[in-house]
């Protein structure tokens, strides 16, 4: 079974293979050779080291740990010019993206939590998400998603058995896990705002207006290893506050005289919780995204309400796509087109896994017909509410027909 799985998803794993290669070029590769990377390191450096555009010293010293200073001083150095303002196309790219971050990073904790990848390479977020968001989603996401290409199993062994041929209710084992990993979803988007949106939000206060130099580049550095503190979170949220995680709702949902948990009254509670983390992914994206599109929007259509420097920079095309200049014209300027080639790559990528993954869970094969209108409809979602929204939409069809309790 396994090396079927792995045939019929082999095409899909060498585009994702591809797509990853082509990133670290677009991305690493290119930061290389439009100067960027080298002026980061010239920067840190110097003798003095300072905060690009200010006489403010440059933190080099955080935790004490040589390797780990210095990327969060490299972090601090790439993101500052966004930070700052002084890059506006920078900073707009950057909230952007951020916004599509929360949906993506929140899908990938979801995935790691089914029942069928929790004892897999897949149920270990931590590692997966450090090495995405520090070293790109663009480089780092298409290898998440060939792997979890090549743990599924095929469509029918993998669906609960509640939903097989309608009737059979899930085994009592499988309720207790579903139960355990309900509690965990039920705190998800919570422990994603305290460990992501909070510290985002915080780098995001100008300096020195709202916040200090000093603290702003602790901001970036306590940011840098974000899941940590979502981990950190859900362990608090679910360990010491059981009444808001629901124990006792599937206490009562117990089988009466056995004290087991009912099947079916589990799988319910399952797919509630899926609900409800899907849709704070589906608002949370496409606010910014549609946030995003209009200001930028109103560039070309009330183009009197802005200065002549912020119409060019937030110019449709300028922030759509990258301009791969043979020498960065600074930092914000190398650190746009990097972020440009890791959207366009990233955002492809989660596109192209979930559609597979609504294709698995389709009853019915596609027609050409329905393949065009699919197609068509997914890409006026991707338009209108933004490419995380739509990958949402897609995985939360396939849950709502793998996990539906039948009557």
């Amino acid at each position: 079974m396994e090396s079927l799985t792995r045939v019929r998803h082999a095409p899909l794993v060498v585009l994702f293979g591809t797509l990853s290669a082509f990133a670290f070029y677009s991305t690493w590769g290119m930061s290389v050779l439009d100067g960027t990377m080298s002026r980061m390191l010239e920067l840190r450096g110097m003798e003095t080291p300072l905060i690009p555009g200010t006489d403010v010293p440059l933190r080099l010293h955080f935790t004490g740990i040589a390797p780990i200073d210095n990327w969060y001083t490299i972090m601090v150095l790439f993101f500052w010019q966004a930070v700052d303002g002084s890059h506006p196309a920078t900073s707009l790219a950057g909230v952007y993206f951020l916004g599509q971050l929360v949906a993506i990073w929140t899908l990938v904790y979801v995935e790691g939590a089914k029942v069928e990848n929790k004892k897999n390479c897949l149920g270990r977020t931590l590692p997966w998400i450090l090495l995405m968001h520090n070293l790109t989603l663009g480089c780092f996401g298409p290898i998440y998603f060939a792997v979890h290409l090549l743990s599924l199993k095929s469509p029918d062994s993998s669906r609960p058995a509640a939903t097989k041929k309608g009737k059979a209710p899930v085994p009592s084992a499988s309720a207790h896990v579903l139960a355990a990993a309900a509690r965990y979803l039920r705190f998800l988007p919570f422990s994603i705002v305290l460990g992501f949106v909070v510290p985002s939000i915080w780098i995001g206060l100008p300096p020195p207006r709202l916040a200090t130099y000093a603290s702003q580049q602790a901001a970036i550095a306590i940011w840098t290893p974000f899941p940590v503190w979502v981990g950190l979170s859900q362990l608090l949220l679910t360990r010491y506050l059981p009444k808001l995680s629901g124990c006792e709702g599937e206490a009562a949902s117990a089988t009466p005289g056995t004290g087991s948990i009912s099947p079916a009254r589990s799988q319910a509670t399952y797919l509630g919780a899926l609900r409800w983390v899907y849709l704070f992914c589906l608002v949370g994206s496409a606010l910014v995204h549609v946030g995003v599109v209009t200001t930028s929007l109103s560039t070309q259509l009330f183009p009197a309400i802005f200065t002549p420097a912020i119409r060019s920079e937030f110019a449709p095309m300028n922030l759509l796509f990258p301009r791969n200049a043979e020498v960065a014209s600074s930092i914000g300027a190398g650190v746009l087109n990097f972020m440009q080639w890791d959207q366009w790559i990233g955002y492809s990528s989660v596109l192209i896994w979930a559609l597979k993954l609504a294709q698995e869970d389709r009853l019915a094969p596609l027609t050409w017909t329905r393949l065009g209108l699919y197609g068509l409809g997914l890409a006026s979602i991707v338009a209108l509410l933004g490419p995380a929204a739509a990958a949402v939409l897609l995985l939360w069809g396939g849950d709502e027909r793998r996990y539906a309790v039948e009557p």
